[in-house]
């Protein structure tokens, strides 16, 4: 077993199986208040979620194999850089409009990233500069890729009575389902001897470390609560 757990892909599952808790809060509070008009829903296809999801499992799994490359501090800074790619997103495909003040503050969004990422590349070796450069462009990219979800999740939930426990179970499902049967593959297609993803490795450091067990329930019940969120100010603002 590695010291470090170098697992990208697994934590990406962990993440969508906090997403796919939502659907077990909607069903129990839509059973205990069947009366209440919030739990009603409108019927659309569960096929709705499924380009969101796919978007939400390719950003992740960029975004967590970044944060091996990069440092955690740089990641969670260039993480900011989603407000820029939404915005001109949103202006491309929605419509939107955009203020003055918007371009200024994505302008400034954008000089703050960039300070970021040359600083962190300040000292060390090629190598180590390459290693780092290549997981922080990991990262804009996944935010990239976010911004492309959060377009799809109001072009699709706009008009749209679901409730957001609902669709942010929905996403979980369906990149629970996905991602599981791709981390099978992983465990066989190799790159110099190692597996892309190592799922009975991640399995076996987890029931080692009581470190790690807290850190994954806490990171599922965080995306739980992030998504649902997301979802929530979406709906309301469109």
């Amino acid at each position: 077993v590695d010291d470090t757990f170098d697992h990208p892909f697994f934590q990406a599952c962990c993440m969508f199986l906090g997403e796919a808790s939502c659907m077990a809060a909607f069903l129990i509070m839509r059973r205990r208040q069947p009366a209440n008009e919030e739990y009603k829903s409108d019927k659309f296809s569960p096929f709705l979620f499924l380009a969101p999801a796919m978007c939400d499992m390719a950003a992740t799994s960029c975004m967590y194999a970044g944060l091996q490359m990069s440092y955690a501090s740089v990641f969670q800074m260039l993480r900011g850089t989603v407000v820029l790619f939404t915005g001109i997103f949103s202006v491309v495909f929605l419509g939107r409009k955009l203020h003055g003040f918007h371009w200024l503050a994505m302008f400034l969004v954008l000089i703050g990233a960039a300070v970021v990422g040359v600083a962190s590349l300040d000292g060390g070796s090629d190598d180590g500069k390459n290693h780092v450069f290549l997981g922080e462009i990991l990262i804009v990219l996944a935010q990239m890729i976010v911004a492309t979800q959060m377009c799809l999740e109001e072009y699709f939930l706009s008009g749209k009575k679901i409730h957001a426990l609902q669709a942010v179970g929905w996403e979980g499902i369906w990149g629970f389902s996905m991602l599981s049967l791709l981390l099978i593959g992983m465990n066989y297609w190799t790159i110099d001897g190692y597996p892309i993803e190592s799922a009975p490795d991640a399995f076996e450091q987890v029931s080692h470390s009581s470190i790690i067990i807290v850190a994954m329930l806490g990171n599922i019940v965080s995306i739980a609560f992030f998504n649902f969120c997301g979802i929530s100010v979406t709906k309301q603002m469109s």
